[in-house]
């Protein structure tokens, strides 16, 4: 019987089996990827996942090991199980994308120990931090049923919650009932003092994305004004993979305010934003149909809620990778993505009808980008049209601004608007 307290986690983890498939044959058992149609910033003509490489360097990453890992993943001699696609390294050692990123994090955590030991918590917490988001990447876009994947998901858990108890105040891991469901529902909480009453954010994120990538965003803007952030995976993410994705998006979050409300003393029941990006926009206005009393203030980036959905033209050019991770979610193979794509139409809030003669009165900031194919003007007007008190900003994504300033400017615009509505009411 194997020792792991004799040997690394990670090596004990990750050694692979015959049964593993490689993460782009994860809802998606087609042999040849198809071709996105669509232009993005991203290059995904060689890769099945999107290179993300300036929100990782936002997050904290270290470009010059993020780069590496991805030349070495380029250049491997490895046996691919797509031909041309450059992260579909079977064998899990040098090349496969869940190893060299699963090396980073596993360095950092090593590091993170040794600082730890002799003393140093803010050392200690920036290395925690990395290497959890290194994991992060490692098992990026989070699929269900991706064996390694998920192995390095429990890898980033466990540094996650390290970093979280070093950083500033208090951090509560909470489970709650989600009405339909078995299987409880997870959440973090970060609290500037769990003995005081505060005010905090639910953050709702992208389907790519986990919860825990808010980490900075409560440190650097929320606990410096005594503000706690909670952080929730998505319905088939993270934590939440057990809750399979529905048109109910909000079911989640509605259930983390009931028990919000019901057994956490430290938060201000009267005090709650909510913040919202890209699908978590969608899951955030069926949250404000459902909770609007139980909310003070709503900031929404870019939310999908209806041209993603509906629009078959861009569904039929939507990447690889987005068709994998949607499908994934849905329970459906995105080979078949002719029999997804009427599936899809159920979660336009426009076609549930979730708008109609909807006023909501609470304030809300919504927040576009020009040119955007993902959540046009008309997508953006339909939600400002369904409330009473809200504040529409397009930014423009200027030629010559390094997208980095973009999505900073972006943050700094949203997390201001949040703080002042929230601290308005003391």
């Amino acid at each position: 019987m194997t020792d792991i307290s004799s040997e690394n986690l990670s090596e004990v983890l990750f050694k692979p089996t015959r049964k593993s498939l490689e993460t782009s044959f994860i809802s998606n058992s087609v042999a040849e990827l198809p071709k996105s149609g669509i232009k993005t910033s991203f290059d995904t003509s060689c890769w099945f996942r999107q290179l993300s490489e300036t929100y990782w360097g936002w997050l904290g990453c270290d470009m010059i090991k993020i780069k590496s890992a991805i030349a070495r993943i380029a250049a491997s001699k490895g046996q691919r199980t797509r031909e041309g696609i450059l992260d579909t390294v079977y064998e899990y050692g040098p090349g496969n994308w869940i190893y060299e990123f699963s090396m980073l994090g596993r360095d950092s955590n090593l590091e993170a120990q040794k600082v730890e030991e002799a003393g140093d918590k803010e050392e200690a917490y920036r290395l925690y931090r990395l290497a959890y988001l290194y994991y992060d990447i490692a098992s990026y876009p989070h699929l269900r049923g991706d064996e390694l994947g998920s192995q390095a998901t429990l890898q980033h858990y466990i540094n996650y919650r390290k970093a979280a108890q070093l950083a500033e105040g208090d951090f509560v891991e909470i489970k709650f009932h989600v009405a339909g469901e078995r299987q409880q529902a997870s959440a973090f909480i970060h609290t500037p003092d769990k003995t005081k009453l505060c005010p905090c954010v639910i953050v709702c994120s992208n389907l790519q994305n986990l919860a825990t990538e808010y980490l900075r965003i409560y440190r650097e803007c929320f606990y410096p004004h005594g503000i706690a952030l909670v952080a929730c995976d998505l319905p088939g993410m993270g934590l939440n993979s057990n809750i399979s994705l529905t048109p109910e998006t909000g079911i989640i979050h509605s259930a983390l305010i009931d028990y919000i409300k019901s057994s956490v003393p430290f938060i201000d029941q009267s005090r709650i934003g909510v913040m919202a990006q890209r699908f978590g926009g969608n899951v955030a206005v069926h949250l404000l149909t459902q909770k609007e009393p139980d909310i003070k203030c709503c900031c929404i980036i870019g939310p999908l809620i209806n041209e993603y959905f509906t629009n078959k033209e861009f569904m039929v050019k939507t990447p690889s990778m987005q068709r994998a991770n949607i499908a994934n979610k849905m329970n459906f193979d995105a080979a078949q993505w002719d029999n997804v794509i009427p599936q899809l139409q159920a979660y336009s809030v426009k076609k549930q009808g979730v708008l109609n003669g909807l006023h909501l009165d609470l304030p809300i900031y919504i927040v576009g980008f020009e040119g955007d194919y993902l959540c046009p003007k008309a997508d953006l007007q339909l939600l400002k049209y369904a409330c009473k008190n809200a504040e529409l900003e397009i930014l423009s994504l200027e030629s010559d601004e390094h997208a980095f300033n973009v999505f900073a400017k972006t943050l700094k615009k949203v997390t201001d608007w949040l703080v002042s509505q929230l601290k308005s009411a003391e």
